[in-house]
């Protein structure tokens, strides 16, 4: 309860949540409202009893990571964030912020005032990046008292970083993905779900906002171990040589999911992933859409909910429908070098469900 009252910020929550939330190896800052800084260092970033167990509710556990790069971007960002929290339903969505950058409190973007913020988490990590969010996110599913069953949902603010007009039509398709009842209500033929699922140039929910099973969450490397995991899968590839992709390095990891964009291949890194998507539509397969005809996929998957989403296992199509980045040449397609990053990261093979063998061998 001294939490809740000294950090009224860090923490906006009911203050039997906020004494039991434990974050590991980072400080949680915010702005009290006499301009002082409230500082409060923890020491693991384990889920407590009180957090695991306020999902008794049923209500659907969603993590969101926030990032605001500098105080002139505030106003833009605080448009995407209002406009992709009000989405959530207070009955029916708990809600945890950690918020990456210089937004201290929910009051820094003006969004207090929404109804989910009332009981959300929120987290401040000035330098923090998205695994920040994803080591929460694993925490809460690894710890004992977390329903093994249960569905957790990422999202993040898509736009925020990347001002481009495209992100508005992108970050709606996959937020409609990661907050479906289909996703929520996923078979347990299904461990991830979300509006598409990419095998290549390496396996992942393009966009990066899905629905996972804690069972299957709590396999994963921790998210903050495997931007250098990735690091020690490249070096065991004939010593860092990759012929089917372009030279490491900015953007060109993309190709590989690593640096930056270790983040988003780290759901699907598992041998033992079992992949769903919502969204079919062979003109959409991963990245960000290129033109108007991309986007108006998106919409109208976003615009005809029901009649548009059928969860199934993914991927589907071929290796040819997959090829839409040249500069990524057909780096991924390798199947002796996916089953060497599996033994490299998780010691293990993929089983005989493993989604890879019908697909590389079609």
């Amino acid at each position: 309860s001294n939490i809740a009252q000294t950090c009224p910020f860090i923490f906006r929550v009911k203050a039997m949540f906020a004494k039991h939330l434990m974050i590991a190896g980072v400080v949680a800052a915010s702005a009290l409202d006499d301009g002082t800084e409230c500082l409060l260092q923890v020491d693991s970033l384990k889920a407590t009893p009180s957090l695991s167990h306020s999902s008794s509710s049923g209500k659907h556990r969603v993590f969101y990571n926030l990032y605001v790069d500098a105080l002139i971007n505030i106003s833009r960002v605080s448009t995407i964030v209002r406009q992709q929290l009000s989405q959530l339903d207070p009955e029916r969505h708990q809600l945890q912020i950690v918020s990456n950058g210089v937004a201290k409190n929910p009051r820094t973007l003006a969004i207090d005032d929404l109804p989910i913020i009332k009981d959300a988490g929120f987290l401040h990590v000035p330098d923090g990046q998205e695994n920040s969010t994803l080591q929460e996110l694993w925490s809460y599913c690894s710890f004992k008292t977390t329903d093994p069953s249960e569905v957790v949902v990422y999202l993040h603010s898509k736009g925020s970083y990347h001002d481009k007009p495209a992100q508005a039509g992108w970050r709606q398709y996959l937020q409609t993905g990661a907050l479906s009842d289909q996703c929520r209500l996923m078979p347990t033929s299904c461990d991830t779900c979300g509006s598409r699922m990419s095998p290549l140039p390496f396996p992942h929910v393009p966009g990066n906002m899905w629905a996972a099973r804690c069972s299957y969450v709590s396999k994963l490397i921790q998210p903050k171990e495997f931007q250098n995991a990735m690091e020690q899968v490249f070096e065991e590839r004939d010593g860092g040589k990759e012929t089917r992709c372009p030279p490491r390095g900015g953007e060109a990891d993309n190709c590989y999911g690593m640096g930056r964009f270790s983040s988003e291949h780290w759901v699907l890194s598992h041998p033992s992933a079992r992949p769903c998507d919502l969204d079919s539509n062979p003109k959409y397969a991963w990245g960000e859409p290129k033109d108007e005809a991309g986007l108006a996929v998106m919409s109208s998957f976003v615009q005809n909910l029901k009649e548009v989403q059928r969860l199934q296992p993914a991927p589907h199509g071929s290796i040819p429908a997959y090829r839409v980045y040249p500069d990524c040449q057909t780096c991924g397609e390798d199947i002796s070098e996916r089953i060497k990053s599996y033994r490299v990261l998780y010691h293990e093979e993929p089983p005989p469900s493993w989604w890879g063998w019908k697909f590389f061998r079609s």
